[in-house]
């Protein structure tokens, strides 16, 4: 029982490792960011022995395209295929996860070098509509402050635009004159009403039918059957903010 008691003591030392956890890696490792910041773009490092995740499984966007400009410092995988216009052929999935892991570096002729770099993303929404979000990588040493950036879409107020009201301004700035009838501001906002009532959150509506949010509040408020007669009188009101052609 002896010789069984010796190799049985270190063996429960190291099992009972198992159940005390790392103050370190307790934290919490996972960081949002909201995709309008991510399209302006966002700040990311790189840990030595580590990797860093750029996850849009949240936003359900499919990765298109992915250009990084340094490529002597990391490497780069993703979770599926990279498919053009968001269909995959055959039995291949499409990337939603972005995995980034350093190297010890390696020398590219005429290719310099440099302390960071930046990595451009490319995704497709569910709705068809493409994104463009950039990120400033640079790398440090030591215990990571997060491994994963979740892409997420942040809560804004303007997704609470009624969009019947917005329909309804953009009839009444049509009659009234406030907008003409050959307009591109009108195929625009009937684009945008679209989008949103396929699914597309608010922001990435705007952008895609090419309209701005000032204009999309102002025809909401036009959609009140209050506010016409102040329209009526006063038709700079609209035209002050409208989208040039």
């Amino acid at each position: 029982m002896k010789p069984l008691l010796r190799l049985g003591l270190p063996l429960l030392a190291v099992l009972s490792g198992f159940g005390r956890a790392n103050p370190a890696w307790a934290l919490n490792l996972v960081r949002s960011v909201g995709l309008t910041q991510a399209r302006s773009g966002v700040p990311l490092t790189v840990w030595d022995g580590g990797g860093t995740n750029i996850d849009f499984t949240h936003t359900h966007e499919i990765i298109q395209k992915v250009w990084l400009d340094d490529a002597s410092q990391l490497t780069l995988d993703v979770d599926g295929t990279l498919c053009s216009g968001g269909t995959c052929n055959g039995s291949a999935t499409g990337a939603g996860i972005i995995h980034l892991r350093r190297l010890l570096g390696v020398h590219f002729p005429n290719l310099p070098s440099s302390p960071s770099t930046l990595l451009s993303v490319v995704t497709e929404s569910p709705q068809g509509i493409h994104n463009l979000y950039q990120f400033q990588i640079s790398y440090a040493h030591g215990t990571p402050q997060y491994t994963t950036l979740s892409m997420v879409r942040a809560s804004d107020p303007s997704e609470n635009v009624d969009l019947e009201a917005v329909n309804r301004g953009l009839q009444q700035a049509i009659a009234c004159h406030l907008i003409t009838a050959n307009s591109p501001v009108i195929a625009r906002m009937h684009d945008f009403i679209s989008s949103v009532n396929g699914g597309a959150s608010m922001e990435e509506a705007i952008a895609h039918a090419q309209v701005s949010l000032a204009l999309v509040s102002r025809l909401a408020e036009m959609g009140r059957p209050a506010l016409l007669p102040n329209l009526v009188s006063n038709p700079d009101s609209l035209t002050s903010i409208a989208p040039s052609p």
